[in-house]
């Protein structure tokens, strides 16, 4: 869970959204420092992010989702999950906001993946910055670059 890193980062209202109330509960006890900042939604975000009320506008959203294929032929599925969910996202950053796109799925490039949030954000949004794999994350091979984040920013 990120809202420590969120709440240390200067964040005044953090609404963390899992399907797991066992996460949730975990981030609670162990990832917040001032409770009042933090609201915990169990749902599946797929489900909750079309319920939002238009004006309900984030300065950042993290969308960080876990690996969703272990077999090749499960891409055309997880693309098309992850347009959805960039395209129900990006209505609810506001101008210049930022949102901080996550993949750890290794069957999906990190070129496909830049290419699938692009198309699916629009044309408001830029790639702001492509994170590297981390020292500790050495990349030998394709497959092992496995965790792409990438920072896009909305036009203001």
């Amino acid at each position: 869970m990120l809202g420590r890193s969120a709440e240390l980062a200067g964040a005044t209202s953090i609404t963390e959204v899992d399907q797991s109330a066992r996460a949730l509960a975990f981030a609670s006890a162990h990832h917040s420092g001032d409770a009042a900042k933090h609201h915990y939604i169990v749902a599946d975000v797929f489900d909750w992010l079309p319920g939002l009320a238009d004006a309900e506008l984030y300065d950042l959203v993290i969308v960080d989702p876990p690996s969703m294929a272990s077999k090749q032929q499960q891409i055309p599925t997880v693309l098309a999950a992850y347009r959805k969910l960039y395209r129900a996202v990006a209505r609810h950053v506001v101008p210049g906001g930022a949102v901080v796109a996550a993949c750890c799925t290794s069957r999906v490039e990190r070129p496909l993946f830049e290419r699938t949030v692009r198309e699916a954000l629009g044309p408001g949004f830029s790639l702001e910055r492509d994170l590297p794999p981390e020292p500790d994350h050495p990349v030998g091979f394709a497959q092992a670059d496995y965790l792409k984040v990438g920072i896009w920013r909305r036009a203001r």
